[in-house]
């Protein structure tokens, strides 16, 4: 009788082991769904075994970090949109030769980073993002957004500078809204 018993609790121990690799809670019961308060199970259907499991789970993790990444670029892009904005808006006598070919060079990799990121999206079939982007081309200066865009923008409180004053050799700032120097 006693080894009955012991055979009898080694099975249920075998069939309440966690189901995949490492720490996952045992699936083989429904009712770990709903006491899942990790997420632990999340892209998993009854019925399904553990490396059936194991195989989705690692697809939904590649594309949720993909995902994940596109967001953080997506963020990015805006902000540096913004900030090439504001310096593109600068008046072009003030900007020296060095910040004028520099301004040029982010331009370009500003447009090769977005293709990059629209190249992903495509590959990932993911059209509702892409259109999320909102890069406009050619970009519009500062002046010829609406004031509900402006205050929108990520670098709207933001000077651009410092700039050298051709006379008097002081550091100056430019304010891109009122269109005039800040000096410090």
């Amino acid at each position: 009788c006693m080894l009955l018993q012991c055979l009898w609790l080694e099975l249920w121990l075998l069939v309440a082991s966690p189901s995949g690799e490492g720490g996952f809670l045992p699936r083989r019961f429904r009712q770990v769904l709903f006491l899942d308060v990790f997420g632990d199970a999340s892209g998993w259907t009854p019925g399904t075994g553990a490396d059936d499991f194991g195989e989705l789970e690692e697809d939904e993790m590649e594309l949720h970090k993909r995902l994940q990444r596109f967001e953080k670029a997506k963020g990015s892009l805006h902000l540096a949109q913004s900030a090439l904005r504001l310096w593109s808006s600068a008046p072009a006598d003030i900007l020296t030769s060095a910040q004028g070919s520099m301004l040029h060079e982010l331009m370009v990799k500003f447009d090769n980073y977005e293709q990059h990121i629209r190249c992903e999206l495509e590959e990932l079939d993911l059209e509702e993002e892409e259109e999320e982007l909102r890069i406009e081309r050619p970009l519009r200066p500062w002046k010829e957004l609406h004031p509900l865009e402006r205050r929108m923008e990520p670098c709207k409180d933001f000077l651009i500078g410092p700039f050298e004053h051709e006379i008097n050799r002081n550091l100056y700032y430019w304010d891109v809204d009122t269109d005039a120097p800040v000096f410090d």
